[in-house]
């Protein structure tokens, strides 16, 4: 199995059982591993799944640069946009997060997720095109 989703999967057992920091530390090997590698796909990945496990723990400022992280290695998600301008929202950071929601309504538009192109039309973040 290879390193990187060994430890990933090692962190999610480990935050699963409720031990969110011992799953926090094994994000944190495994994105320095993969930041010495070059490997920027994982880097994204576990950064992403770091996030997430801040976010839980409401540690917003940490999942905040966790998301960044992630973003800077995988500029082409959707959903990373969204979650970091979430959380932007949640800290108060309403421009910034207006500019990551509006970054995330664009490229739902290029990946033809509908879904998540009508839920960010609903919060005000974009129109929904319609076909001519």
């Amino acid at each position: 199995m290879n390193k990187y989703r060994e430890l990933l999967e090692q962190a999610l057992q480990l935050a699963a059982a409720g031990d969110q920091d011992a799953g926090l530390k094994k994000l944190d090997e495994g994105i320095r591993l993969a930041t010495e590698s070059g490997e920027n796909n994982w880097v994204a990945l576990l950064s992403r799944n770091a996030g997430l496990l801040y976010e839980q723990k409401g540690a917003l400022e940490l999942a905040k640069r966790s998301y960044e992280l992630a973003l800077a290695h995988n500029k082409s998600d959707p959903y990373l946009s969204y979650a970091l301008a979430d959380v932007c929202k949640r800290l108060g950071l309403g421009t910034l997060a207006e500019r990551h929601f509006k970054s995330s309504f664009e490229l739902a538009l290029e990946a033809d997720d509908d879904d998540l192109v009508s839920k960010l039309s609903e919060l005000g973040y974009g129109k929904v095109p319609h076909p001519s």
